[in-house]
């Protein structure tokens, strides 16, 4: 696993019950949790509820129109570029 340019070392461990696990040592650890930091601090701000509900509800018309053959589906590369 890739942290940035460094390579984080993991190892799958197993205690005396059977529960697996994963070690990661202590100064992986503190970069990997450095590069979540600044990510968390560099995610796009969340949308509203009223703006998600917007864009389901636009969704959802536009499949009922394609259902209806009033419109034709787009391309799987067009939908790609919506997201």
């Amino acid at each position: 696993m890739l942290i940035g340019r460094k390579k984080l070392k993991v190892r799958a461990i197993k205690d005396k019950n059977g529960q697996r696990g994963v070690f990661i040592t202590s100064s992986d650890w503190k970069s990997f949790k450095k590069e979540i930091e600044a990510l968390k601090k560099n995610r796009p701000a969340k949308r509203e509820k009223k703006s998600v509900f917007e864009d389901v509800k636009e969704a959802l018309h536009e499949v009922a129109l394609i259902r209806q053959g009033k419109v034709k589906p787009k391309s799987i590369n067009d939908l790609l570029r919506e997201i």
